[in-house]
């Protein structure tokens, strides 16, 4: 799980070689599954890699579990009552309805 939370949009190892105006890496092709070789120039490289920078507030890890959103809190309030603790509630949730 921690080598897809964690990873960076491209690793060190994937770029081949680079100069003052292009960039060239290794990359995969999904519709026949190879391995290729791909340049670009250094412009438009750091675009497409500074698309997968997060913007504040926003985290890249998505909840699974008893945490997950697809069971509402359903799974969490079983958890909690079989830990014999309280269901701590936001005061901005109930702004929602």
């Amino acid at each position: 799980m921690g080598r897809y939370t964690h990873r960076v949009a491209i690793s060190n190892s994937r770029i081949l070689a680079c100069n003052d105006d292009r960039v060239c890496f290794r990359c995969k092709d999904y519709r026949d599954n190879k391995q290729k070789t791909m340049t670009l120039p250094v412009r438009e490289f750091t675009a497409r890699f500074l698309k997968h920078i997060l913007p504040d507030n926003f985290y890249k890890i998505r909840y699974y579990g008893i945490m997950a959103s697809c069971g509402g809190t359903s799974k969490m309030d079983l958890c909690l009552k079989l830990l014999g603790k309280p269901l701590i509630r936001s005061p901005l949730e109930r702004l929602a309805t």
